[in-house]
């Protein structure tokens, strides 16, 4: 009997096709090219736009393409996008909440949605990050990049914040959250 080199067996003994999962650099990938204007960017262009290897890049792509939160041409479909961060984000990256630490705010705090929000800016969820501003409950980012990449671009902290948000939030802040993805992601 001839096995595809797709295929595996459990201790069982049955076999099984490995599925691959999405990942979160997958989301990040997705997110930056829903947010950029040139939407025709190359694998190379997304990782030093990411700050992460071209490797690392090139998968996220395929692996979002597969999930089909890409299209053939690798544009972002945007309602499939929508839809995954609506309803999937908070249960498959679910938040990791920490201690009181520096860095960078999100969620109801973060800019783009803090205006929208009355709410003490105290305590409220940071990335760790050493130039962040603020002091508050550290929030394990997405990708470890987040930080970062927020401080280097204001609509992309705010849709990362909103996805937080999403994460975190009470069903009115998710509603806010799920308002501020649809501007802009269009």
């Amino acid at each position: 009997m001839a096995i595809c080199e797709d295929c595996h067996f459990h201790e069982s003994g049955n076999a099984y096709t490995a599925r691959a999962v999405l990942k979160p650099q997958d989301l990040l990938v997705c997110l930056h090219l829903a947010l950029v204007s040139d939407a025709q960017s190359g694998y190379a262009q997304i990782a030093e736009s990411l700050r992460m290897p071209m490797s690392t890049a090139y998968r996220a792509v395929q692996q979002a393409a597969a999930a089909k939160l890409l299209d053939h041409s690798n544009n972002v479909i945007r309602s499939n996008l929508l839809e995954l961060l609506v309803h999937g984000v908070r249960y498959v990256f679910y938040p990791e909440l920490g201690s009181v630490c520096r860095g960078v705010p999100t969620g109801a705090a973060a800019p783009g949605l803090c205006d929208r929000l009355a709410q003490s800016t105290e305590n409220s969820p940071v990335w760790p990050h050493p130039k962040g501003h603020v002091r508050g409950n550290m929030l394990t980012p997405l990708h470890p990049n987040v930080p970062e990449l927020a401080l280097m671009n204001s609509t992309l902290h705010t849709a990362l914040a909103a996805v937080d948000l999403i994460r975190i939030g009470s069903a009115r802040e998710r509603a806010i959250a799920v308002e501020v993805l649809q501007e802009l992601l269009g």
